[in-house]
């Protein structure tokens, strides 16, 4: 075909339909630049022949160059709205310029004209998982994966959202699926790798992120996470290389800033430790997992109650459903004799979970000192009716 089409071309320069297909058979090569050539040829010699706009603008897509494709699609969408694939491929530049909602848009017009489109619900399912949005998402994914049982992305992306909604072993099985349906993405070994460390099958996570490396030498995620995997299986030296690995892709890459900080805690290089924890918070001040270790490191080795505070209270601000900075709020305040603050602490630990027996008592122990005794003394005996033998000696001491 394209041999024929060239001869064609070079015996009529301006032969439309022979630049057209030529630009058909290039796009159907994934030879994108001269698909895109040949378009323009087209559109050089008849700037009315609207579907080489429509054609180019998808081949623009393909190669990432989307304000160049969006200008094609709006010529081709003002003389005709019918194309599924104007809207489709609309779509899939939002989705680069990161435009989540105009994406949605588009890929739903698409869906209107088309209720069989299997790849737009698809990718209007991956645009949700994106948007966190996931029980929305998997209703697209599986109308797609029922129109076209062997749509590999969809099985990919179902994966992801069953991960993000705690079903890991659901995941892990739609993940599988996936990689048999030959989506061999380093994103589908990565998660599949997550899921794994989620269920605690730590030296299969390492697998996976090898392999999501081996497709991917700069996927940086696999990296980190294989690193917290050697952390998991005790293998500290090698968590240690795979964090400095993420640092030589990217060196604004936070977390392992955060994860190396824990492996210089386990050395006792806790200079070393606190610059990394500095680090991370530098690069992102919303990284709960920094101010938390720092707190700690804070406590433990610098005795530095003031500064702890601070990084738990960060760390509550953040994450306002966590209870855990609630807790080692209430006990830097106890350390501080500041038992009203304390007490108020463990109080708001308890609104957001009340079968911890060990905030009962410590808040016992903070009414305790406010002379509260009635209020420590149910706070004791309920930490005893939860099990927690702790609390008896208090009880005992204070209460009969």
């Amino acid at each position: 075909g394209i041999e024929d089409l060239n001869f064609v071309v070079k015996v009529d320069p301006s032969n439309v339909k022979a630049h057209y297909y030529k630009g058909e058979a290039y796009f159907k090569q994934d030879e994108f630049e001269k698909s895109i050539k040949s378009y323009s040829n087209v559109i050089t010699y008849d700037d009315a022949f609207y579907d080489a706009y429509l054609k180019r603008g998808m081949a623009y897509a393909e190669s990432d160059k989307c304000k160049k494709a969006e200008a094609d699609f709006k010529v081709f969408n003002r003389h005709s709205r019918e194309s599924k694939f104007a809207f489709y491929y609309r779509g899939i530049c939002q989705i680069k310029l990161e435009k989540y909602d105009y994406a949605k848009e588009y890929l739903t017009y698409a869906i209107e004209l088309d209720k069989n489109y299997a790849e737009a619900y698809s990718l209007r399912g991956m645009v949700k998982t994106i948007d966190e949005d996931y029980e929305d998402a998997l209703k697209d994914l599986n109308k797609a994966i029922k129109l076209e049982p062997e749509l590999g992305e969809a099985h990919h992306y179902k994966g992801v959202c069953y991960y993000y909604l705690d079903a890991y072993q659901k995941g892990l099985d739609f993940l599988d699926k996936a990689l048999k349906l030959k989506h061999l993405e380093a994103d589908t070994y990565y998660y599949k790798g997550r899921c794994l460390e989620k269920l605690r099958k730590h030296k299969d996570a390492v697998l996976c992120f090898d392999q999501a490396i081996q497709v991917d030498r700069k996927h940086i995620d696999s990296y980190n996470y294989r690193g917290n995997a050697f952390m998991k299986l005790g293998d500290n030296e090698a968590a240690y290389k795979e964090y400095e690995k993420c640092m030589a892709i990217d060196s604004e890459y936070y977390k392992a800033y955060n994860n190396r900080g824990i492996i210089r805690g386990y050395r006792d290089e806790n200079d070393g430790a606190m610059k990394d924890y500095n680090k991370a918070l530098e690069l992102n001040p919303e990284c709960w997992q920094a101010y938390s270790n720092r707190g700690n490191l804070y406590l433990s080795h610098y005795n530095n109650y003031e500064a702890a505070l601070d990084d738990f209270m960060r760390l509550a601000w953040i994450r306002p459903d966590y209870p855990s900075p609630y807790e080692r709020i209430g006990d830097v305040y106890m350390e501080m004799f500041q038992y009203e603050e304390a007490a108020e602490a463990y109080s708001l630990y308890m609104e957001i979970n009340k079968s911890n027996p060990r905030i009962f008592l410590m808040r016992g122990r903070a009414l305790l000192n406010t002379m509260d005794v009635a209020g420590a003394c149910d706070d004791f005996k309920t930490a005893i009716e939860m099990g927690y033998s702790g609390a008896l000696f208090e009880y005992k001491e204070n209460c009969q």
